[in-house]
């Protein structure tokens, strides 16, 4: 099903209105793809949410992250999985809920909800699968210069959260903005 939208709402509204659609319809596992993903397997889906089959109480992907400076605030390591490829349950969304769209239109958002999910006890699970990422290719060309201070700010958001200890889950408003 393809979700259009008449401009850019960023990678979490993006997103999120897929997670939207699958939810509504009472998908279990929730599996979210840059647009510029290779997949080099037929077996990739199976693969991929095998671990949330097995363990609903975690989030997967497929490239952990725990060294930038994105994961150091205060003394502390915030590791996350990217969110160019990674995948949830029905479970996580209705305890953590979806990407918030506080970080839009790009950047932070995947650190800020492993962040949110581990907070509520959720583990982070690196899965194999073979794919291959273009890195940056819609970013770059999209966002061009802006992506630099966006990043700074989201990164800003992101450490005020931390401070605040502000992990309540994130759902729809009426608007729909999330």
């Amino acid at each position: 099903h393809l979700i259009r939208f008449d401009h850019n709402i960023g990678y979490g509204r993006g997103a999120n209105a897929g997670i939207r659609y699958g939810y509504d319809r009472g998908s279990q596992f929730f599996v979210v793809l840059n647009n510029d993903i290779g997949l080099n397997s037929t077996d990739w889906l199976e693969r991929f949410i095998a671990p949330l089959r097995t363990n609903p109480k975690q989030i997967v992907g497929t490239r952990y992250i725990n060294y930038n400076a994105w994961c150091f605030h205060n003394g502390k390591i915030m590791p996350y999985l990217e969110g160019y490829f990674i995948g949830f349950s029905r479970l996580g969304l209705d305890t953590f809920g979806v990407f918030d769209p506080a970080f839009s239109p790009a950047y932070v958002e995947d650190v800020e909800i492993c962040w949110r999910a581990e907070r509520h006890g959720f583990n982070l699970k690196e899965v194999s699968v073979p794919h291959h990422h273009l890195y940056g290719r819609t970013g770059y060309q999209n966002l061009g210069s802006s992506r630099e201070p966006m990043t700074v700010r989201n990164i800003k958001t992101f450490f005020g959260k931390v401070d605040r200890d502000d992990y309540a889950r994130i759902w729809y408003s009426e608007k729909g903005d999330a």
